[in-house]
C-alpha cells in the first residue's frame, strides 16, 4: 500500500477509530494487526521473511540474558543472519552476474532465479531496526522486550516500514509501552506533517520528476547546461521525495502518540559535507555513527589519524553500498569519504577568521555544498558509471541554451520547491512545521487552505512510489 493513496487514507481512518475506541491495553494489538495488514496489502509475498525477522530478533534479545555464558557467539549469529537476509536480497544476485557463468557452482536456473529476486520492501528499514536492538540488548543499553507484540511494532510499525525513519530501541521501546491517549495537540500536529508531506510529494518531488527524467534518461541529447540543471533539480527531488515520505510517517505515528527520529534538517543549506550528513537521513547516518563509526574508532583509538581514515572509510562505504551492489553507490560513497577527509584535515590545520565578510564566506560554502552534493548525487539517479562520467564532461564542456519543458505540472513543481526553500529561510532555526505552530491561528489556517487548494490544483498523482523505496 502507497501511502499516497485514497486506499491509505481509508486505511489510517479505520486504525486511528480503532486505536482508540477500546481500551488503552488493546493499542498494541490494533498497531501490530495494522502493520500486519500493511504489509501484506504492500507485498504479502514476502510478510513470511519479516515475521521471521521478528521471531530472530525477539528470542535473540532474550537469550542473551537466559544464556549469559553463549550470549556472543549468540548475538554472532543474530548478527550473521540479519546481514545474511540483507545480503541474499538486495546483493547476491548482482553479484552472481558479475561472475563468468562458466565459474558457477549453482545451476543455470537457481542463477537466474537469484538475480530475479524482487527486493521484500522496507527489509533495509526494519533489518537495521533488528541490528540496532541486539547491539543495544548485548550491550545493556536496552533491556530485552519480552513481550512479541511490544517487539513486532517496534520492528514493524507501518509508517517507518517502507522507508523510516530508522528507529531506535531505547526511544522507541518505552513510547509503545506507555498508554495513549487522544491528544488534540498530537492530532494537530500530525495532521500538519501529513500535509506538509504530501504538498513536498506530490507537487514538488513528481513535479520536478519531468525535468529530471528527461534529463538522465536522455543525457546525449542535452548540452551541459541542462544536464547541470537536472543534477540540481534531482537534489531537490529526492529531497523533497524523502523527506516528504519522512513527514507522512512522523505525522502517522503522531495521530497515535509517537514520536519518531527526525530524518532531516535542511540539508540544502549545509555549508559543508560534514554538515549536510548531520541534515539528511538523520536517522541512518546516526545508526551508522553509533553502531560502525564509534567501534571502529574505538578499536583503533591508539593510531588517532588512522583511526579516523579508517572509520571514514568505512562508514561511507557502507552507507554508498547500503543504496544496492552497484558500483555507482560504492563510488558515491567513496567521494562522501574524501571530501569530509579534506574538510577534516583543512579545518585543523587552516582556520581563517573572516570578520565583516563571515556572512558572505558562509553563503559561498552553502552554494558550493549544494553544487557539489548536486554532482555527487547523480551516481544515485544514473544507470551507470560511465553515464555519470559523460554527464560531467558535459557539464563542464558544452555549454549552451537550458532545455525548459513546457508542462504544467514541472512549473509547479518549481514553483513549490522555491516556496519550500523561502519556508525553510523564514523558519530560521526551527522545523516549518513547528515555524507554523507559532503563527497565529488564521495565519495556519491561510496557509492550510493555501497548500490543501495547490495540492489539489496543481498536484501530479501520477507517480506515487517514493525513490527511497528502492533502497
Amino acid at each position: 500500500m502507497n501511502i499516497i493513496s485514497y486506499q491509505y487514507l481509508l486505511f489510517l481512518v479505520i486504525v486511528f477509530f480503532a486505536y482508540y475506541l477500546p481500551g488503552n491495553r488493546y493499542k498494541r494489538y490494533v498497531l501490530t494487526i495494522a502493520s500486519l495488514a500493511f504489509y501484506v496489502i504492500g507485498q504479502k509475498s514476502y510478510i513470511f521473511f519479516l515475521l521471521v525477522s521478528v521471531a530472530v530478533n525477539f528470542l535473540a534479545g532474550l537469550s542473551f540474558q537466559r544464556f549469559p555464558k553463549a550470549k556472543k557467539p549468540l548475538f554472532i549469529l543474530s548478527l550473521v543472519f540479519n546481514v545474511g537476509l540483507l545480503l541474499y536480497f538486495k546483493y547476491v544476485g548482482y553479484w552472481l552476474g558479475l561472475i563468468n557463468p562458466s565459474l558457477h557452482i549453482l545451476s543455470g536456473t537457481t542463477v537466474d532465479y537469484l538475480q530475479h529476486l524482487i527486493l521484500p520492501i522496507g527489509i533495509s528499514f526494519f533489518t537495521f531496526n533488528a541490528i540496532g536492538y541486539t547491539i543495544d540488548v548485548y550491550l545493556q543499553v536496552t533491556k530485552p522486550e519480552k513481550n512479541i507484540v511490544n517487539y513486532f511494532v517496534y520492528q514493524s510499525f507501518f509508517p517507518q516500514v517502507l522507508s523510516g525513519p530508522v528507529a531506535r530501541s531505547r526511544k522507541l521501546l518505552p513510547q509503545i509501552m506507555k498508554p495513549h491517549e487522544l491528544d488534540y495537540d498530537n492530532i494537530v500536529s500530525g495532521l500538519r506533517l501529513i500535509l506538509f508531506g504530501y504538498f513536498k510529494k506530490i507537487v514538488i518531488a513528481n513535479g520536478l520528476r519531468t525535468y529530471v527524467t528527461a534529463g538522465f534518461d536522455n543525457y546525449t541529447f542535452h548540452n551541459g547546461t541542462t544536464l547541470l540543471f537536472a543534477s540540481v533539480l534531482f537534489f531537490c527531488q529526492l529531497y523533497a521525495d524523502f523527506s516528504g515520505y519522512t513527514d507522512v510517517a512522523l505525522g502517522t505515528a503522531r495521530l497515535f502518540g509517537y514520536n519518531l527520529i527526525a530524518n532531516f534538517n535542511k540539508p540544502l543549506f549545509s555549508n559543508s559535507v560534514t554538515d549536510f550528513w548531520r541534515r539528511w537521513h538523520i536517522s541512518l547516518s546516526s545508526w551508522v555513527r553509533d553502531y560502525m563509526y564509534y567501534p571502529l574508532y574505538y578499536s583503533l583509538r591508539n593510531k588517532k589519524e588512522i583511526a579516523f581514515l579508517v572509520s571514514t572509510l568505512v562508514t561511507f562505504f557502507i552507507i554508498g553500498m547500503w543504496h544496492g551492489p552497484k558500483a555507482n553507490f560504492a563510488i558515491f560513497g567513496l567521494l562522501m569519504f574524501v571530501f569530509i577527509t579534506i574538510e577534516n584535515y583543512s579545518t585543523k590545520y587552516f582556520t581563517l577568521e573572516w570578520g565583516k565578510l563571515t556572512k558572505l564566506v558562509n553563503l559561498f560554502k552553502v552554494l558550493f555544498t549544494f553544487m557539489l552534493m548536486s554532482l555527487c548525487l547523480m551516481f544515485l539517479r544514473a544507470d551507470t558509471v560511465g553515464q555519470v562520467r559523460e554527464m560531467i564532461i558535459r557539464i563542464f564542456t558544452s555549454s549552451g541554451r537550458l532545455f525548459f519543458p513546457k508542462e504544467a505540472t514541472f512549473l509547479y513543481g518549481l514553483a513549490g520547491m522555491i516556496l519550500l526553500l523561502v519556508a525553510e529561510i523564514a523558519s530560521k532555526e526551527d522545523e516549518f512545521t513547528v515555524f507554523l505552530k507559532k503563527l497565529q491561528r488564521y495565519q495556519r489556517w491561510i496557509v492550510y487552505i493555501l497548500m490543501i487548494c495547490i495540492l489539489l490544483i496543481c498536484g501530479s498523482f501520477n507517480d506515487k512510489d517514493f525513490i527511497y523505496y528502492q533502497f
